[in-house]
């Protein structure tokens, strides 16, 4: 003879064992969503921070050469503004941050500020915060802090018509010397490998983009 009783409370615990399984199913799964929607919002704004710096250096040096043609600057000076130099040491600076000043607008041309101190993407210069306008804004600690960090290598391109080298303008960080001096008299600037490196944490977990493009002083 079945006992109802037993039965039924079985099938109790059963109903029960089933909606916990399929509870715990659904907030995982929630749980997840939001985790990767984060982390992809995230990159997305890591992506974008990253090509500003590729693209401003190809505005530069396009700008330069209408600069150039204009007779405002010298034949050679296509890389002007992509690099520092201390007359001091005689010595070059490849990599900067960029802090791009919305309320200071030029001609129509948005206001540009060199970070050329930075020697690190972890140094607090390297830091990118967010203004009440939501632009977003380097070495700027009046604002709100981003999980974001940037900085940006203009590495020179050098070449003696046969052989192609790179300076690693963030491994001599201000104390790096022209193509000439690095590789030899015979090799000159021909174009400028452009790093831009964006670097955040999330949850402890800290991560990395990177673009790259070489830009070329084609028009020579």
């Amino acid at each position: 003879m079945i006992n109802k009783k037993g039965q039924t409370l079985l099938e109790v615990i059963i109903a029960i064992v089933i909606l916990t399984v399929g509870v715990i199913s659904i907030v995982t799964l929630s749980i997840t969503s939001q985790i990767m929607a984060r982390k992809s919002s995230y990159t997305l704004i890591a992506t974008n921070l990253a090509r500003e710096g590729i693209e401003y250096a190809r505005y530069v040096r396009d700008s330069n050469w209408l600069e150039i043609e204009a007779g405002s600057l010298e034949p050679d000076q296509w890389d002007y503004k992509l690099y520092s130099y201390n007359a001091t040491t005689g010595k070059y600076d490849y990599a900067s941050g960029l802090n791009f000043n919305p309320t200071s607008v030029v001609g129509g041309i948005m206001s540009i500020e060199y970070i050329w101190w930075l020697r690190s993407i972890d140094d607090a210069a390297a830091k990118i915060y967010i203004d009440p306008n939501n632009y977003y804004r380097q070495n700027v600690s009046s604002f709100e802090e981003t999980p974001y960090n940037r900085i940006i290598a203009f590495n020179p391109i050098c070449s003696d018509g046969t052989d192609e080298q790179i300076i690693d303008g963030l491994a001599c960080f201000g104390n790096c010397d022209d193509c000439a001096t690095t590789y030899g008299s015979g090799y000159e600037k021909i174009g400028i490998q452009v790093v831009s490196h964006v670097q955040w944490t999330d949850n402890d977990t800290t991560y990395d983009k990177k673009l790259e493009e070489k830009l070329y002083a084609w028009k020579e």
